[in-house]
């Protein structure tokens, strides 16, 4: 029976067995270049999981004693082989001799000549692409339980039979976007609040439509100024939206490298609010109670949420400590409906969802065309098992040059081919009113909650 130590572990071993002390003592031994060339023997023992350098008991028992001999370190004189070292016994279970070496180019040699390095190497790169390829799938499992959710919420989904109606639970979507000074991020200039109650939404009108349905009907309504309403329509006319803008920083405009739409609210009046007001007017949109005067399940929902949240807790309000707190992330919907693990923008998102849109980077229309865009997403649901989901976009390619241009200008665009109007927009708004200069700093902003903030 025969006792080995992995290479590795000899390289290492000052590190793990000897003092501070003791490693600078013995680092004329243990350094690269005077290591290997002592003069070892080494060899290959290749399992079904790894493949690893091995080098006898006896060799390196004797290179011990003789370290210690010249540095009197007496744990090297007799250090006991079973802490580092482990037996072969079996006659068919022996490494392989790869040879001699006296440098670490002449060890590179030995592994170049045997494959080692080239199997290590193609063994890292596989086990490497297995754990990406793991948390790949982990988080598309993870958005398509976000679109399940909306789905449920949103009633898109088939009702078992004997379903409890008093059990069900109504939870209200709060939608947040949030606008930053474009030379300084740490100054918030608007805050964008979308809510949508699943109380009154419209009943199903029987099973839910397929997606290869749902798919059809957005291509086929594509840039129809009359198209039929559906029931996602009728869903998104609820939605309510506020759109804060601090007061102390209402001269800090955007415009050189991000779009200056401040003043283009397009769902209703803006509303200046002061820092020291701002958390409490944020608080008021999250406050939702039950008949029995229970909290309502709040669902937020944000397009890359997580920047909007931190943004929240900079002007002092934390989404953390609403309690049963539920997080829908539009871009993580986007990838589990269309398959693909690449993010999108919002405006690329609502166009290929065949979503007018306007006067995007204004905080108020941003979080209102995000809680949109998750009722079109839930209405679309998630590909079949198989089936390849980036080629279900469901918007024609050949509009996307003209998109890029109507973005840029924020102006509507037609279809050249037969001059029908491509993207029906909403009226312009006008310049929304100072109402804290009119001495009511809550007037026209359309709140009318009331009770505790979340605990």
């Amino acid at each position: 029976m025969d006792n080995f130590v992995e290479y590795k572990t000899l390289r290492s071993f000052p590190y793990k067995f000897l003092s501070k002390a003791d490693q600078h003592v013995v680092s004329r031994f243990f350094d690269s270049k005077p290591f290997h060339a002592y003069g070892w023997r080494i060899y290959s023992y290749e399992t079904s999981v790894s493949e690893t350098l091995l080098i006898s008991w006896d060799q390196v028992d004797q290179f011990f004693k003789e370290v210690a001999a010249q540095t009197g370190i007496r744990l090297l004189q007799n250090f006991p082989p079973g802490r580092m070292s482990y037996a072969l016994d079996s006659k068919d279970d022996v490494p392989i001799l790869m040879g001699d070496f006296r440098s670490k180019e002449e060890l590179d040699g030995l592994m170049q000549t045997s494959g080692i390095a080239a199997r290590k190497g193609s063994a890292k790169k596989n086990s490497k692409s297995k754990r990406n390829a793991a948390r790949r799938l982990q988080a598309m499992e993870t958005w398509k339980s976000q679109v399940e959710s909306a789905r449920h919420h949103l009633g898109y989904t088939q009702q078992s039979p004997g379903h409890d109606e008093v059990e069900k639970i109504f939870p209200v979507f709060v939608s947040i976007d949030v606008e930053a000074f474009e030379h300084n991020h740490n100054i918030i200039t608007e805050v964008g609040i979308s809510i949508l109650d699943t109380v009154g939404l419209p009943p199903p009108r029987g099973n839910p439509a397929d997606r290869e349905t749902v798919l059809r009907v957005i291509r086929d309504n594509f840039g129809l100024a009359s198209a039929p309403p559906r029931r996602s329509d009728a869903i998104i006319d609820l939605i309510t939206s506020h759109h804060f803008r601090v007061s102390e920083h209402r001269n800090m405009r955007n415009g050189q490298f991000v779009t200056d739409a401040a003043d283009l609210f397009m769902f209703g009046d803006s509303e200046f609010v002061s820092l020291g007001q701002l958390p409490e007017r944020i608080a008021e949109c999250f406050r939702y109670y039950g008949n029995k005067g229970e909290k309502r399940r709040i669902v937020l929902v944000g397009h890359d949420v997580k920047t909007d949240v931190d943004f929240l807790m900079a002007v002092g309000y934390d989404v953390s400590n609403i309690a049963d707190l539920e997080v829908i992330d539009t871009t993580c919907m986007w990838k589990a409906v269309m398959g693909d693990h690449q993010s999108k923008g919002l405006g690329p998102m609502l166009y290929d969802l065949g979503v007018d849109f306007r006067h995007l980077h204004n905080a108020g229309n941003d979080a209102t065309y995000t809680l949109q865009a998750l009722v079109k997403m839930a209405e679309i649901g998630l590909p079949k098992d198989g089936e390849d989901g980036a080629k279900a976009n469901p918007s024609p390619n050949l509009y996307r040059p003209i998109w890029q241009k109507a973005e840029n200008v924020q102006i509507g665009f037609t279809d050249e081919a037969d001059n029908r109007q491509a993207n029906i927009l909403p009226p312009k708004k006008p310049v929304p009113r100072d109402t804290e200069e009119a001495g009511n700093s809550s007037e026209g902003s359309g709140l009318s909650m009331s009770g505790d903030g979340w605990d």
